[in-house]
């Protein structure tokens, strides 16, 4: 998949506030932070949205590093202090139109 795909389907994944989350990667429908592969996870953060698109098994799995690095750009262009913070500490307006901006960016590079 390539960094544009990853980023749409990321981005789908979270489209439904209910499928976003702040605070973890990945949340069950308690709210419970869960594992990336946890088959009860269903809200994630951007980040965490991505590492369930590219089936990654931890923060260190090489897929995720183009998307995840775009994603950390523009939120750095949007004021974030670093990285995608933006997600923790906005709403998911914002975090929307952060994948929006890190999609056309990654186009632009295909």
């Amino acid at each position: 998949m390539s960094p544009a795909e990853t980023l749409r389907a990321a981005k789908a994944l979270i489209q439904k506030p209910e499928n976003w989350c702040q605070g973890a990667y990945v949340r069950d429908k308690t709210g419970r932070e869960v594992a990336f592969d946890d088959p009860l996870g269903c809200q994630w953060c951007a980040e965490g949205a991505v590492y369930k698109e590219v089936d990654a098994r931890g923060v260190l799995d090489s897929r995720a590093s183009r998307p995840l690095n775009l994603l950390r750009d523009v939120a750095v262009k949007m004021g974030a202090t670093r990285g995608t913070k933006i997600n923790d500490t906005t709403d998911h307006p914002t975090v929307m139109r952060m994948f929006d901006l890190a999609i056309e960016m990654a186009e632009e590079e295909e």
